[in-house]
């Protein structure tokens, strides 16, 4: 699936979960001690990471669990990283093809900050935490087919972080200012 010059998919997928993923928790987790009481906190998703859309059922039970923790979510995102690595994340119920790395990181930093926000330590200094879908945009890595200008994919999260009729906003997903059920969603919502 890939060009001879581009990198294995194993090369991606560590990559792409270190920056997506893996590198978002180190930086929410050292920016957390500035964040004011009341202060809110905005994850870009994608609607590529949707759960619906993982094509193995026990992939996306692990990330939909009701005992999840950050550990396991860590735990299931390196799991494919290694599968990944390895050429059994297809037969493990992963992802596959171009965006496959993509596409597990944005599931994988959904599934955690829907849980970070209910954290104990988040709740009782009342911060909100939120993740978004900013819609394909035209960006460098979008490239300039995209149907949306970066400033019309800027909207929602500038709005969920300052607005005064989201400042009780909480634990959920919007795509274009919307609230939308993120366990339940599917691509094109």
């Amino acid at each position: 699936p890939f060009g001879p010059n581009e990198p294995s998919l194993g090369e991606q997928a560590e990559k792409t979960l270190r920056i997506n993923f893996f590198n978002t928790i180190v930086a929410t987790e050292a920016f957390l001690p500035v964040v004011k009481d009341g202060g809110r906190i905005v994850v870009v998703g994608s609607q590529m990471g949707y759960p619906t859309d993982v094509p193995g059922d026990a992939v996306r039970a692990k990330f939909l669990a009701a005992d999840a923790t950050v550990d396991s979510l860590k735990k299931h995102a390196q799991g494919f990283v290694d599968a990944a690595k390895n050429g059994t994340h297809k037969e493990l119920g992963w992802y596959d093809g171009m965006g496959a790395a993509y596409r597990a990181s944005k599931l994988a930093i959904g599934a955690y900050t829907l849980l970070w926000a209910k954290e104990k330590r988040v709740v009782d200094r009342g911060i909100k935490v939120n993740l978004i879908c900013p819609g394909w945009c035209r960006t460098d890595m979008a490239g300039d087919q995209a149907p949306r200008s970066a400033d019309e994919g800027a909207d929602t999260p500038a709005w969920l972080a300052s607005a005064p009729e989201t400042a009780d906003f909480t634990g959920k997903f919007y795509k274009d200012r919307a609230e939308v059920d993120w366990t339940k969603a599917t691509f094109g919502m």
